[in-house]
């Protein structure tokens, strides 16, 4: 969210707090699902490139945050589609 910020994009990202700060996993499940939503209701319209987010990896941390990035709208497409 800061780097977008940087140039003049504001994205739900800004409101989404870091982790440590969630009373736990539930309540930062729900921010997560609520910063979803409100993406999926157009708030990064305005980007014009598409976000790219990329785990590597099979152990418990890459895993861990494929369950949160599954809250939100995304769509998957292979390395050579981008």
């Amino acid at each position: 969210g800061q780097k977008l910020l940087a140039h003049g994009i504001s994205t739900p990202f800004l409101a989404c707090p870091p982790a440590h700060m969630h009373h736990d996993l539930p309540a930062a499940r729900r921010t997560i699902k609520y910063m979803g939503h409100r993406i999926g209701s157009g708030a990064l319209d305005r980007l014009s490139s598409p976000l790219v987010f990329v785990f590597t990896g099979t152990g418990n941390v890459s895993r861990g945050a494929q369950e949160i990035f599954r809250l939100l709208p995304h769509k998957m497409v292979e390395a050579h589609e981008l």
